[in-house]
């Protein structure tokens, strides 16, 4: 059968109205658009020849009162089919041409507002709320990274959010955050019971306190008229960490041997996390905090680090006294200026995991060439050389006020309680003599000696130190 030309099929499309065949059939201009009517079936309706050979769908039409016509793209042909096509026309005109003229509508503002509409249920969805909530909340608190790994979202290089796997996100994202409130009781329980029967008490127990802190946030913001959690806690049990590195009397193979050996792996390691694991036990502060320091909060002359509310969990300014072995670990460091612990110079540090895993093979070796024997470390966190600076101050006959007051356990809230009021002694002086002295049992400790003092002469801080 001989193959129509080009004119031939645009004359039969005119006469007849669009078919498939035929929109497969046109050949497409290299110099320009074809617009080719459907009006012997479904007035209003063209089909767009691209120069590239794609073809689409268009509703022209001119709107009540106007001399202009105005195009509505409906879609790439065969994505939207011509039947699709004929229809989306079809109930366009319907709006235009109500018998009610008062409920006429124009087809293109009332797409506009459709969309206006599917965009903004778009943002109510769970994950992009989720979004909000860590640009406009949490990026500003010291636990950011903590509270959206927890929610489920972990930034690229690329400054683009990405979906970490079995996470709230991951498992809610495309849920609208106003579902039936039981919906959200039934799902964020049943992922709490997932991860404690998973042994994951502790992941299960943060979790829900920020999935449930996100949901607070969005009723104290007028997102949400009530949380679905309100009155709701996890079922995860996480009894209270008591490890330290040191000698405890009722703990069957605690040694003060595991701090020497912790302080000889960091001397190992070298800047900047070496220094860094020997000032949270010197300061008995928290890894974000220290993490933080900078040269300029540093008073050489008064021998004091100020650390700002901002960096503080508690929110509340904190002066920390800097012991004669503190001040030996600064002096010894290769910058001067910015962040005191940084691999960058612009940032501070970060890859404790990483650190982690180093430091245990460090100690795990040091033990065991020690010992002569295989040497089991039980397992710590860095938080607990922060537990075991406590423990030794209170070892060494320091008063519990006097170590509340180093570890900046106020919080801000209970600031202004009627004790806070007019019991307003800081220990100031007290705090520097308990890390001195916590300072002069450490060194004790790291050259073999005894926890509390005994007769020395020529002590070196650090000793290994010098020949590491």
């Amino acid at each position: 059968m001989e193959r129509l030309s080009q004119a031939q099929i645009l004359a039969k499309i005119k006469d007849k109205g669009l078919t498939d065949k035929g929109i497969e059939s046109i050949i497409a201009d290299p110099e320009k658009r074809l617009e080719i009517s459907d009006g012997a079936k479904q007035t209003g309706l063209y089909l767009f020849v691209y120069q590239s050979g794609e073809r689409g769908f268009v509703h022209k039409y001119k709107p009540t009162g106007s001399k202009n016509t105005t195009k509505i793209y409906l879609g790439l042909y065969p994505t939207v089919s011509l039947d699709e096509a004929r229809d989306a026309v079809k109930a366009a005109n319907k709006l235009r041409n109500n018998a009610d003229v008062s409920a006429r509508v124009d087809p293109k503002e009332h797409r506009k507002e459709l969309l206006r509409k599917q965009a903004n249920k778009d943002k109510m969805l769970f994950q992009p709320m989720v979004e909000r909530y860590l640009k406009e909340h949490a990026s500003k608190l010291r636990s950011y990274k903590t509270i959206s790994d927890a929610l489920g979202l972990k930034m690229d290089k690329e400054g683009n959010w990405q979906v970490m796997p079995g996470t709230p996100v991951a498992l809610w994202g495309k849920y609208p955050i106003d579902r039936d409130p039981m919906e959200w009781r039934t799902d964020i329980r049943s992922h709490d019971a997932k991860l404690i029967a998973e042994g994951h008490n502790a992941k299960a127990k943060n979790v829900f306190a920020y999935v449930r802190h996100f949901f607070n946030w969005l009723s104290e913001n007028d997102i949400l008229i009530h949380s679905p959690l309100e009155k709701v806690k996890s079922k995860s049990t996480v009894l209270p960490r008591k490890r330290v590195l040191l000698a405890r009397r009722k703990v069957k193979g605690s040694s003060d041997d595991e701090l020497r050996w912790l302080i000889r792996a960091a001397d190992a390691e070298g800047y900047p996390f070496g220094p860094f694991l020997k000032m949270i036990i010197l300061t008995a502060s928290r890894r974000e905090e220290l993490a933080t320091m900078q040269w300029e909060h540093i008073d050489r002359e008064k021998r004091e680090w100020f650390v700002p509310a901002e960096a503080m969990k508690n929110a509340i300014d904190h002066w920390v006294p800097l012991s004669d072995a503190a001040m030996e670990v600064l002096d010894s460091l290769p910058t001067s200026k910015g962040y005191v612990f940084t691999t960058t110079g612009d940032t501070p540090i970060s890859g404790f995991s990483k650190m982690k895993k180093r430091l245990n093979a460090a100690m795990q070796k040091i033990a065991t060439e020690e010992r002569g024997e295989p040497v089991v470390i039980p397992n710590f966190w860095l938080h607990d050389l922060r537990r075991s600076a406590s423990t030794g101050m209170q070892k060494l006959g320091v008063q519990s006020e006097v170590i509340e007051a180093v570890l900046s356990h106020k919080s801000a809230e209970k600031a202004n309680s009627l004790k806070d009021v007019y019991q307003v002694d800081d220990y100031a002086d007290e705090q520097e003599e308990a890390l001195q002295a916590w300072g002069e049992a450490v060194v004790r400790l790291a050259g073999g000696g005894p926890l509390k003092p005994r007769p020395v002469s020529n002590v070196v801080l650090f000793p290994h130190a010098q020949h590491a």
